[in-house]
Formats: C-alpha cells, sequence, structure tokens
C-alpha cells in the first residue's frame, strides 16, 4: 500500500516533515485528497510486478502547512532472491514552480487573446456604427449633385464627395482588418475588367496628382482585361499603392 520505508532529506524539505514523521506511514496520506485513489491504483499496479519501470505525472502532495505542491515521479520495481516483488524505488522531481509559470503564461495568453478580441469587438462596432451616418452623408451628397450648381460650388461638393469615399473606404478596411484577425475575410472569385477598376482608382487620384505636377494613367495589356478574382480586394490594394 506504498509505506514509506526510507526517505531522503529532499523528500523530508519537499513536504515540510521529518523522517520519523514519514517513515511508516502509507505515502498517499500526503497526497492531495483527490488524487490518492490514482496514486494508490498505480502503486497496487507496480507492486503486482507488471512491469518493472513505472512514471506517474505530476500529482500534488499536501505539506505541513498545507501548502500545495507538485511532483512528478518515477521508479523501478524491487525483488528479493525468489523473484517476489520486495518494494518500490522512486524518485520525483518538484515541478511545482513550473507548473506555477505555465499557468501564468496561460493566464497571461488568455489576458493578450481577451484584449484582442474586445479591440476587434471594438472596431467592428464601431466601424458599423460610423457607417451608417456615413452613408446617409454620402446620399445626401449625390442628391445635392443632381442639381445645377455654380462651377465653385460644384468643385466644393465634388471634393466633399471623394472625402466622404475615401473615409467610407477607410471604414471598410477597419472592418476587413477586424474580420482578417478573426479568419473571416471572404475572397470573391468573379470577372471583373481589370481596366475599368484602373480608370476608377485613377479617377480617385487624378486631381491630387495634377496638383503635385504628375500624370497619372493606366495601361493594361488587352490579354489582361478581364480577369478571375476579388475586385474588391484588389481595388483596395491598388488604392493603398497609388495612395502611398
Amino acid at each position: 500500500d506504498g509505506v514509506l520505508v526510507y526517505v531522503n532529506t529532499q523528500f523530508c524539505e519537499f513536504v515540510g516533515r521529518s523522517r520519523e514523521a514519514l517513515l511508516g506511514r502509507p505515502l498517499v496520506e500526503f497526497v492531495d485528497a483527490s488524487q490518492r485513489e490514482f496514486v494508490l491504483g498505480r502503486i497496487r499496479e507496480q507492486a503486482s510486478g507488471v512491469s518493472p519501470l513505472f512514471s506517474i505525472t505530476e500529482r500534488q502532495f499536501i505539506t505541513a502547512d498545507d501548502r500545495r505542491v507538485w511532483l512528478r515521479g518515477s521508479g523501478v520495481v524491487l525483488r528479493d532472491e525468489q523473484g517476489k516483488v520486495s518494494g518500490i524505488l522512486a524518485i520525483g522531481h518538484d515541478t511545482t514552480e513550473r507548473l506555477a509559470q505555465e499557468l501564468q503564461l496561460r493566464l497571461a495568453l488568455d489576458s493578450a487573446r481577451e484584449a484582442e478580441q474586445a479591440k476587434s469587438d471594438f472596431l467592428a462596432v464601431a466601424s458599423h456604427e460610423l457607417r451608417t451616418p456615413l452613408n446617409a452623408m454620402v446620399g445626401t451628397l449625390y442628391q445635392l449633385g443632381e442639381g445645377p450648381l455654380a462651377q465653385p460650388q460644384a468643385e466644393r461638393l465634388e471634393r466633399l464627395q471623394r472625402s466622404a469615399a475615401r473615409l467610407k473606404a477607410l471604414l471598410d478596411d477597419i472592418l476587413d482588418l477586424t474580420r482578417l484577425e478573426s479568419s473571416q475575410v471572404p475572397l470573391l472569385s468573379e470577372r471583373f475588367s481589370l481596366a475599368a477598376l484602373g480608370q476608377e482608382v485613377r479617377s480617385m487620384f487624378s486631381d491630387q496628382a495634377r496638383a503635385k505636377g504628375l500624370e497619372l494613367d493606366v495601361w493594361v495589356q488587352q490579354s489582361q482585361e478581364v480577369l478571375l478574382g476579388d475586385e474588391l480586394r484588389l481595388g483596395q490594394a491598388l488604392i493603398n499603392l497609388v495612395g502611398n
């Protein structure tokens, strides 16, 4: 039944008891109550001579001052001259500090994941909440553009429309970022015109290019006029590229 007949100084220090207080008592008395049945079962299994060597995963021991410490054990079955099992020689390794460090690491990782999820949730909610009034603004701006306007007013309205479009694209990028972090970005596979997409991007930046004395043009090989892919994602990449 795992009665202790010899313990070294290190084990005495591990459980916080003297050698005299340990000898003659079952080992499982110093094991946490929830794990005693398992440890006793392993001892009896080895005592039956099933295997000459054995190991026990980390088990919790209780010290004299009621602290919980962890020990991982291994050992060998001893036999007498007649080949009968006479005892078990076991050694243990104190894993208390390592397990505590692993626990702290898991807690830190969980906290980091929760913070990352909170950030993603906030960005998703914020982008959705901002998109509603922005869509109303964009719609109103286009309605204003349908009526007769003087040249200065038309130019100001066009700048407002471009700014609103860029802001909407920025919000879309934020939402895509939250989806990307949660591996929820769907990539489409559809036919689209590369030349038309290029001209659309060109029109967005033509005024800025002229203001800097630059000429912005688009050239597409005829063989690449129609592509199969995600037009929206490619368009966002081109906008970022040209914008930079």
